[in-house]
């Protein structure tokens, strides 16, 4: 009956630990991120990638919140704006309507509006012995659900273009919702053991018409690099 006993307590007392140390891992934490975005649309490349790079980057932020359930393996949900800037290469483009709806070097602008939900992948824990280090790579995979503000542009039909310009047809230029697919990596250091700084650099993936042009590419991609300050609980 004592072995019996003892076998009992010896169980209850790893299950105890394993529990604490689960508990342990299940950190939630929220924060919030500021940075720029860079929209690789449909832009006709006519054009360095640089040549009008100060026209192209808009202010991007964000706040989000989660928890680890494993020292690897955690969730976040978020929610980001972003201010996009899009080229449409006036250069290429015949028709004097379409002209008109840009400004400056051919660049027009709408709010954009992201709810993301993540898988967090901790790089650094999935070695045990740099588990409680305090500068951590992480990766992300998800998903988001996109809602644009209305676009400066004036919308054109390709049954009432001629085929020579038919260079960029307009589609969608109303406010649009629409499914992304996000990929990030996350730079993140510990400061204390409730406060955290990270960098963050991470792609949106969404369909052709996110930025109101339908043009030749299957997809289009926004670029956001942020700095943010989380705080664990």
């Amino acid at each position: 009956m004592n072995k019996v006993f003892l076998i009992f307590t010896l169980l209850l007392s790893t299950l105890t630990l394993n529990a604490q140390t689960a508990t342990a891992n299940r950190r939630w934490f929220v924060g919030a991120q500021a940075g720029c975005n860079y929209a690789v649309a449909d832009n006709i490349t006519d054009h360095s990638a640089v040549k009008y790079l100060s026209d192209a980057i808009g202010p991007s932020c964000a706040i989000y919140a989660g928890t680890f359930l494993t020292p690897t393996i955690g969730c976040r949900a978020s929610f980001s704006y972003s201010h996009v800037n899009n080229r449409g290469d006036v250069e290429y483009v015949s028709t004097d309507d379409f002209k008109n709806s840009f400004e400056g070097n051919g660049y027009y602008h709408f709010d954009s509006f992201e709810i993301g939900a993540d898988a967090l992948f901790d790089f650094t824990s999935m070695s045990k012995a740099h588990t409680d280090d305090s500068f951590h790579v992480l990766g992300f995979a998800g998903l988001g659900l996109w809602h644009t503000s209305s676009k400066s542009l004036t919308e054109r039909d390709r049954a009432t273009i001629d085929s020579d310009e038919a260079i960029a047809v307009i589609a969608g230029i109303g406010s649009k919702t629409s499914v992304s697919c996000r990929l990030g990596i996350i730079a993140d250091y510990q400061l204390s053991s409730h406060l955290s700084l990270n960098i963050e650099g991470n792609v949106s993936v969404m369909g052709d018409t996110f930025d109101g042009i339908d043009y030749d590419e299957p997809l289009d991609f926004l670029f956001r690099a942020q700095i943010g300050v989380s705080y664990l609980f």
